[in-house]
């Protein structure tokens, strides 16, 4: 039975895990560097962008979560252009539905991510360290895969396709595959 969770504790709870494990966004026309809001609102100094961290759009394409995913017509939706669009990159259909995010970070980060209730239990196979997510105190349906490998680190979530419901626009093991691609185009 799935336990009934507020949408904003699980939007609080997954911002503080997109937060942890994002840098800040760049713009893409300026290149000028900027801070991710936390849960609060306010910036975090360790989610300023580094230098070592690649744009994400290097990382992932639509066309590989399209490939892998086996949906069409996705397309990146701008952060903060809805509740759910907090990832450095945000994929949604053409209806403009949210289906997936990214956020791509440091050890640290990736670390931090695990103390919270996002992590619900290790797993391998991609990077040198995994999970999968969140706890079973916020939802049954998993939705999130992170990994680690050296001090890089890739977080992507999706979202189930209807509220309160365990169908997920991209099953865990999909998410993994993707973020093993975006990991092994990132080196280290």
């Amino acid at each position: 039975m799935l336990r009934r969770v507020s949408p904003l504790v699980l939007v609080l709870a997954l911002v503080a895990l997109l937060t942890a494990c994002a840098p800040a966004a760049t713009t893409p026309t300026t290149g000028e560097t900027t801070t991710t809001p936390s849960a609060s609102g306010e910036t975090s100094g360790s989610a300023q962008m580094n230098s070592s961290n690649p744009d994400p759009k290097s990382l992932l394409t639509v066309a590989d979560v399209e490939r892998v995913s086996g949906l069409t017509g996705l397309k990146l939706v701008e952060y903060g252009s809805s509740e759910e669009a907090i990832g450095r990159l945000n994929f949604a259909n053409s209806d403009g539905v949210l289906l997936a995010t990214m956020n791509i970070g440091d050890g640290t980060a990736f670390d931090e991510s695990m103390k919270g209730m996002y992590f619900s239990e290790i797993t391998t196979g991609t990077g040198s360290m995994c999970y999968v997510g969140p706890s079973k105190q916020v939802s049954d349906v998993l939705t999130i895969f992170a990994a680690a490998k050296g001090d890089h680190a890739v977080i992507m979530k999706t979202f189930t396709k209807q509220a309160g419901g365990s169908e997920v626009w991209i099953p865990i093991p999909k998410l993994q595959e993707l973020v093993g691609l975006a990991l092994g185009r990132w080196g280290g």
